[in-house]
């Protein structure tokens, strides 16, 4: 049995401000949307994470079958794309491998100094963990990625980004201006 999702990445976030991060995944016309509020403004570690919690929310669900993840990622998001092929290398390379033999060849195939998004290392390193041990010792997961600005799916996952963000504001805004109140005046 083979399943393949096609998986839309995006985020969305204003200067000086928190980034909701989304994945919306689609399969048979069926579409589920994921979200992750960054209050640093860490759009990548966001959707790094999302990407390993549906992850290990679909592995169970395969029973002796492959997923494939389309991973369609807009091409402003080029630190995105490059995360996820560094982390499919270094998954691919320390399959089959186990305990810290697997944990140094990720480390050293992840290395901090070739990728400018150091804080984003952890996250890169626990999703190529997760599919190394997933795939040893036939493949269960497949990651592939795309660069994809103009299809609908694409274009409709900023614009949910932005609407929790929206969200997200519009329920702090009365805490916002309770603290306001509540400040003595200068």
């Amino acid at each position: 049995m083979s399943n393949t999702i096609e998986c839309y990445t995006g985020f969305y976030q204003e200067k000086g401000e928190p980034a909701v991060c989304g994945i919306v995944l689609s399969r048979g016309g069926v579409k589920k949307p994921y979200f992750k509020h960054r209050p640093s403004g860490d759009y990548l570690n966001g959707l790094l994470e999302l990407l390993i919690e549906c992850i290990e929310q679909l592995v169970p669900l395969l029973d002796d079958g492959v997923l494939h993840l389309d991973v369609h990622v807009h091409h402003k998001n080029t630190n995105f794309k490059k995360a996820l092929d560094k982390v499919r290398t270094a998954a691919d390379t320390a399959r089959g491998y186990e305990g810290s033999v697997r944990g140094n060849i990720i480390k050293h195939t992840l290395t901090r100094k070739d990728y400018h998004k150091a804080a984003s290392y952890e996250k890169m390193s626990q999703l190529a963990l997760l599919l190394a041990e997933t795939n040893a010792p036939v493949y269960r997961v497949t990651v592939a990625t795309c660069g994809d600005s103009r299809s609908p799916d694409q274009l409709a996952v900023y614009t949910a980004c932005q609407g929790a963000w929206n969200d997200i504001k519009a329920k702090d805004a009365p805490a916002q201006a309770a603290a306001l109140e509540a400040s003595p005046a200068n």
